[in-house]
């Protein structure tokens, strides 16, 4: 399921990441990823592990969520910049299921679930319209931390995209 290390100590993809790497439109997320491999030494790394001097370039691209159990939900810890500016508003302190986003919100909790679940990175790619009535195109890639080294207790995210035109509401 992890991740293994060769003998020199490189991280050796596994088939489920490497595919997952095969298409990361972004460079950003494949340093994400690649970093994500690194600290984990072939498991899945806790935040601890996580040390934001190491990634200063992703950092503006970065979500930190806290994973609350019974029941499940998602709380933005950390919310990079780029992200803020890119979906016009700053999510930190904010719970996932709290957020209007159309008619994506459920399939977007799943995407946070199933990382959760499956203990896999995930990366997604979507099309939603904001609440300001922009159109946002972004990729998403999700990883799992954990503090003991089997339960999911945070996701560290990188979230590449561009927003597209305002829709006319004008009839």
């Amino acid at each position: 399921m992890f991740e293994p290390v060769s003998a020199e100590g490189k991280v050796v993809m596994s088939e489920s990441v490497a595919r997952i790497a095969s298409v990361l439109e972004y460079d950003g997320l494949g340093d994400l990823l690649r970093y994500w491999q690194l600290v984990g030494r072939g498991g899945m790394p806790s935040r601890a592990d996580i040390d934001p001097a190491d990634i200063p370039k992703l950092l503006s691209n970065v979500l930190l969520i806290d994973v609350q159990r019974a029941p499940i939900r998602f709380q933005v810890r950390l919310c990079g910049t780029g992200i803020d500016r890119l979906l016009d508003r700053n999510y930190t302190g904010c719970f996932l299921d709290d957020m209007t986003v159309g008619y994506f919100e459920r399939d977007i909790l799943l995407d946070y679930a199933e990382v959760v679940l499956h203990k896999l990175p995930k990366v997604t790619r979507r099309s939603i319209l904001t609440e300001r009535g922009h159109w946002l195109h972004y990729q998403r890639l999700l990883l799992p931390l954990s503090s003991d080294g089997w339960s999911v207790d945070k996701l560290l995210g990188g979230v590449f995209g561009e927003a597209a035109a305002e829709i006319n509401s004008a009839a």
